[in-house]
């Protein structure tokens, strides 16, 4: 008879067999908990901005925000029915108090996932703040309350970044030096005949500066950077030798370095009386650099455009394109919209404000309707305009001529200019010159401004994406021991970076002038 056998597996190779599964299958479920972990946090970030917009409508009906001097846990309020609760809690602002996904329950890493709130004193601002299972955390805020530190109270300093030579070495409000990007904040300036810049992780140790380029006497306003996202922009307007005006683009790293994508570029060969100078310059959405700068001896406003979105310099045709035929001292910028738009902003001192549109092929007529009022004269060229931008609406504030005021106004894209402007803060000094940025996550702007009410301080107000104003300005930066070099050498932002907006400026009354930053 004959015997049928079957071949059984060995414990050595169940075991091997078992420990594929379970590797396998933790593989899984740390995959899974990954994608529910970052399911949990964009549920975070949602109901967070659920919980600032209600605030605000609360704000806008009775000036100020609920008050709480201290960090709540906003889920542990409702439990109690606390202040918060009692006022937040209803159709009108919050129908339901959202609760954190792991609100009370224990994690491997402890932390305290809950929505926390804090308002400032006068209740005039406040922060929330939460943490992300993925590492980080989410905050939003309004007016004082960005300087709110999570598990304390109170304003952060201004940080000083290093020194210039120059009182022009910032100059000024209509050119962007600042940004944030990979992790870094990045301050550029002139000193000593260079151009380059700092960067910071914390906002509080900076880098030794790195010389990029040459700077003309040490003035700031023939300088300018752009970041797009990506790509941080430059241009530079040579005035000692050759008068040429250039250009270069690269990658910020997360290091301190940045990666050219090409060498410096000389986007116009010039001479002593056919020069461009005072420049700026903006990236429209698909990578093209443009720049505003004037002629030097017909003192008429061009925009440049880069034909290439490479980091190589090809001027576009039709570029330069003379933007007013006017020959006095102008000022001006240029900012981006959507789908390769810009909108110029640019006048003469103590005249009419005016403003073309770059519809992505060519430029519309000359707009005058600008602002009520004529642009206010501030020396030493640096312009007392300031611009910024969000979607295809265009956020402008200038400083007044004849009776100093800081003032507001808005393109809304297919409307055109608001009617009248609005005053942002009124009796201000004749060297205020504003700075503008976006809050492009809420729609609300905030403007900057030097010198008044009191002197040596730095106030901002905000607008609201409805319309509404800060009814008093923040004072927001105070130094009255090391005193501001000049109230028109502030800088800021063109708008709010990840969860940061931040603002340069120069203290000090001789030479080496501290560059100071701070930000919310």
């Amino acid at each position: 008879m004959t015997k049928n056998y079957q071949k059984s597996f060995t414990l050595t190779e169940v075991l091997i067999v078992t420990s594929i599964i379970a590797i396998f299958t933790s593989f899984v479920f740390i995959a899974m908990s990954g994608t529910r972990a970052g399911s949990r946090d964009s549920k975070r970030v949602a109901e967070v901005d659920s919980i600032r917009t209600a605030l605000e409508y609360y704000y806008y009906d009775n000036k100020e925000y609920p008050e709480s001097l201290n960090w709540i846990k906003i889920e542990e309020d409702e439990d109690t029915n606390g202040p918060f609760t009692q006022v937040m809690k209803n159709p009108q602002y919050l129908p339901i108090i959202p609760r954190d996904p792991l609100y009370g329950k224990v994690t491997e890493a402890e932390v305290p996932y809950s929505y926390q709130y804090q308002s400032t004193e006068d209740k005039k601002g406040y922060k929330i703040h939460v943490e992300l299972e993925k590492g980080g955390s989410y905050e939003v805020y309004a007016a004082g309350g960005k300087g709110l530190v999570y598990g304390g109270i109170g304003p952060g300093p201004s940080i000083t970044v290093g020194t210039t030579s120059s009182d022009e070495g910032l100059l000024g409000p209509r050119h962007w030096k600042s940004f944030y990007a990979n992790g870094r904040y990045w301050v550029w300036y002139c000193t000593n005949g260079n151009w380059g810049y700092r960067s910071s992780t914390d906002g509080s140790s900076w880098s030794n500066f790195a010389t990029v380029s040459g700077c003309w006497n040490t003035e700031g306003w023939h300088c300018s950077v752009f970041f797009d996202g990506t790509y941080v922009h430059w241009q530079r307007n040579n005035l000692t030798s050759g008068f040429d005006l250039f250009y270069q683009r690269g990658i910020p790293n997360s290091d301190g370095s940045i990666t050219w994508s090409a060498g410096t570029q000389t986007v116009h060969n010039g001479s002593l009386f056919n020069r461009h100078d005072e420049g700026t310059i903006a990236v429209d959405s698909n990578g093209y650099a443009f720049i505003w700068d004037k002629h030097y001896s017909s003192n008429t406003p061009y925009a440049w455009k880069n034909a290439t979105n490479t980091g190589v310099w090809i001027t576009d045709t039709g570029f330069p394109y003379k933007l007013n035929t006017g020959t006095t001292e102008w000022r001006g910028l240029i900012v981006p919209l959507t789908n390769g738009k810009m909108y110029a902003v640019y006048a003469v001192e103590n005249q009419v404000i005016r403003g073309r549109l770059w519809n992505g092929s060519n430029w519309e007529a000359e707009e005058t309707n600008v602002a009520d009022y004529n642009l206010a004269s501030v020396p030493e060229w640096g312009g007392a305009l300031s611009a910024t931008a969000m979607g295809d609406d265009v956020y402008f504030a200038y400083l007044r001529a004849s009776t100093p005021q800081v003032r507001f106004n808005k393109r809304v894209y297919g409307t055109g200019w608001q009617t009248s402007d609005e005053l942002v803060q009124d009796s201000v000094t004749n060297r205020s010159a504003p700075v503008i940025t976006m809050d492009t996550s809420t729609g609300d702007s905030y403007v900057f401004w030097a010198g008044s009410p009191a002197a040596n301080h730095i106030y901002y107000k905000r607008r609201m994406s409805w319309g509404a104003w800060d009814s008093n300005p923040v004072d927001w930066v105070d130094e009255s021991t090391d005193g501001l070099t000049r109230n028109d050498s502030i800088t800021g932002y063109f708008k709010k970076y990840g969860s940061r907006i931040g603002l340069v400026y120069l203290t000090g009354s001789s030479s080496p002038y501290d560059i100071k930053f701070k930000s919310f």
